[in-house]
């Protein structure tokens, strides 16, 4: 890397492109733009071959930003935790081994909200200490706060259920009038929606 950075700066030197390369005096590298991090670039990067990689080499977590609000994050971190999702599970401590895909999933999950899964735009977004439950489709699961032990699969598969627990739904709208119920089933397209 500082071979790389040592000809880019060569090369800007010669053949006079220092307006689309610049260094400051801590030695941050900036392509097209002043730069504020160790290598701050304008625009996209290629990396040109299978054995390049976008990641780190070492311990630290990779964390994604859109105009500086948490979009997701990857890594090692002590919670196990990973997200992706613009606004989703904005607290890398936010419980433990949790998953968060989707725009607003888990968002609200605080410290002892552990062993989620939330897949699909706002699933499990209110959560905040329900525990090992799995939700996937968008809006699955959404009211839940402190419901534990629910697997919601389809879009707002148990959208109701708040305080819930060991509950199953699986199909559109599935259980989606249940609210404080637990140990239900339902199975198919507006199953258990009164």
């Amino acid at each position: 890397m500082k071979k790389t950075v040592l000809l880019l700066i060569v090369f800007a030197a010669l053949t006079n492109v220092s307006a689309q390369i610049k260094v400051n005096s801590s030695g941050n590298v900036g392509i097209g733009k002043d730069p504020l991090y160790k290598l701050d670039v304008a625009g996209d990067i290629y990396l040109g071959s299978a054995s390049n990689i976008l990641g780190t080499t070492n311990s630290n977590a990779i964390t994604f930003k859109v105009n500086g609000s948490l979009a997701g994050f990857t890594g090692n971190s002590a919670s196990g935790n990973v997200s992706f999702g613009f606004g989703s599970l904005l607290n890398t401590l936010a419980g433990t081994y949790n998953t968060a895909i989707g725009s607003s999933a888990l968002v609200s999950n605080t410290t002892s909200g552990n062993y989620n899964t939330a897949i699909g735009s706002s699933a499990l977004k209110l959560n905040t200490s329900g525990s090992s439950n799995t939700s996937t489709g968008t809006c699955a699961l959404l009211a839940n706060t402190t419901g534990s032990y629910n697997m919601a699969n389809g879009h707002q598969a148990l959208i109701n259920s708040t305080t819930g627990s060991y509950n199953t739904a699986d199909g559109f709208q599935a259980l989606f009038s249940n609210t404080i119920g637990s140990n239900n089933t339902a199975i198919g397209c507006y199953a258990g929606s009164e």
